[in-house]
C-alpha cells in the first residue's frame, strides 16, 4: 500500500517538472528568437549588384566605398562595417539575377540613415538600378517567418477576402464580410 502511494506521488512530482520544463523550455526558445531578431536588425539587403564586383578579397572595403560614393549626402567617410557578404545559396547562372548582398552596419543609426536615403533616391550601380531594403521577410527568424507566413492570406484566397472597411451604424464596423 504505501508503495503504491510513494509511485503516485513520484509519478506526480515528474508530471510536475515535465510541465515546468517545457514552460522553461519555451520561454528559452521565445528569448533565443528575440535575440536572433534584435540582432538581425541592423541587417541591410542590397540588390542588383552585379555578382563579381566585390572581388572576393575585401567586401567590406568595397560595399563601404560603395555607400560612401552613391550616398555621399549621408556618408562624409565609409560607414563602419560588421559584416557584408552574399546571400548563402549558389552562384546564379547567367541572365538570373545577382544574390542580394547582406551588409550589417556597427551602428544601428548609420543603417537607419542609408535605408531613408534609398526609399527617396534611385541609385544606379554600372547601369543596373539598385535597391537598398531591410529585407523585410529575409531578416527576421525563421520562427518569426513561420508565423508571417501562418497569418498571411494565400494568393489563391485574396479575392475573397475584401480590404473595405465600413460602418454601417455606430456600433457596427464591417471589413468585408465580417463583422467588429
Amino acid at each position: 500500500m504505501e508503495d503504491e502511494h510513494d509511485e503516485d506521488i513520484s509519478l506526480e512530482g515528474t508530471s510536475i517538472l515535465k510541465r515546468t520544463m517545457k514552460a522553461q523550455n519555451s520561454s528559452l526558445l521565445d528569448q533565443i528568437d528575440d535575440l536572433e531578431n534584435r540582432s538581425r536588425r541592423a541587417n541591410l539587403h542590397i540588390n542588383n549588384i552585379p555578382e563579381g564586383n566585390e572581388d572576393g578579397k575585401d567586401p567590406f572595403g568595397f560595399i563601404s566605398g560603395l555607400l560612401k560614393d552613391t550616398m555621399e549626402t549621408v556618408f562624409d567617410k565609409p560607414p563602419e562595417l560588421e559584416r557584408a557578404h552574399r546571400v548563402l545559396r549558389p552562384k546564379p547562372g547567367a541572365g538570373q539575377s545577382p544574390r542580394p548582398l547582406i551588409v550589417c552596419f556597427h551602428r544601428f543609426q548609420e543603417k537607419g540613415k542609408a535605408l531613408h536615403w534609398a526609399r527617396r533616391k534611385v541609385t544606379k550601380f554600372n547601369g543596373n538600378v539598385t535597391t537598398a531594403i531591410l529585407g523585410y521577410k529575409r531578416s527576421f527568424s525563421k520562427e518569426m517567418r513561420r508565423i508571417q507566413r501562418s497569418q498571411t492570406i494565400p494568393l489563391s484566397q485574396r479575392h475573397k477576402v475584401s480590404n473595405s472597411v465600413s460602418c454601417t451604424s455606430p456600433c457596427e464596423i464591417r471589413r468585408g464580410n465580417s463583422h467588429f
